[in-house]
């Protein structure tokens, strides 16, 4: 999952990304100044804002690769570099008018699709609703893929059926029983999986 944590400089987005890194097992913080240090690119022009937006995107899918919360913590000032980084989920810390950079306040747009709106500094030290989204995001994407791939995959055998006996009857019924014994198999191997804790995204239970 890629988490956007965005704003003006100063609006708390590191403090905010630092606690959400705690919450789980396995998770990494994308820092923008980190990355632009790293790359050796300190170009704020709106090529340089695109191009370090494309560069967060890619080091999110590549964490995401390796079962990791991808969260990304920039100011992503702009409607394009947004969907340029597509996240799953958005953060936006709206904590202060402006900042002590004037070439990014000029910049800076108010983000018109957003998940999560945190207008106060106590806010940015409470990263629970957003972990709690994370979660329910994730079971829910689990879901759907679930139960999409499985209509798919009857589908498919019931038109197999229906080419192979030419009985229609024959076809629904092969297409029914298909459904509730792998769908019965499907239970018992994510009950196995649930065991396992490789590449899950799961929040460390607090002691």
């Amino acid at each position: 999952m890629r988490i956007l944590v965005m704003g003006l400089p100063g609006s708390g987005k590191t403090t905010l990304c630092q606690k959400l890194k705690t919450q789980f097992e396995n998770a990494v913080h994308l820092n923008a100044d980190e990355i632009r240090e790293r790359f050796n690119d300190w170009d704020f022009s709106d090529e340089g804002r695109l191009r370090q937006s494309k560069r967060m995107r890619r080091l999110a899918d590549e964490a995401v690769a390796n079962g990791q919360v991808a969260i990304a913590d920039f100011v992503c000032p702009t409607e394009e570099t947004r969907e340029q980084f597509d996240p799953d989920l958005t953060v936006w810390m709206d904590t202060i008018d402006k900042s002590r950079y004037k070439d990014t306040n000029k910049v800076f747009r108010a983000p018109n699709h957003y998940d999560f709106k945190f207008d106060d500094w106590e806010q940015a030290n409470d990263p629970e609703p957003v972990v709690a989204a994370v979660m329910q995001q994730s079971t829910s994407r689990k879901i759907a893929k679930a139960v999409t791939w499985r209509i798919l995959g009857t589908g498919v055998m019931m038109l197999l059926a229906w080419l192979i006996t030419d009985d229609v009857a024959a076809a629904l019924s092969i297409g029914a029983a298909d459904l509730i014994v792998k769908s019965v198999l499907y239970y018992f191997h994510e009950s196995i999986w649930d065991k396992v804790k490789w590449g899950s995204i799961t929040k460390i239970q607090q002691r």
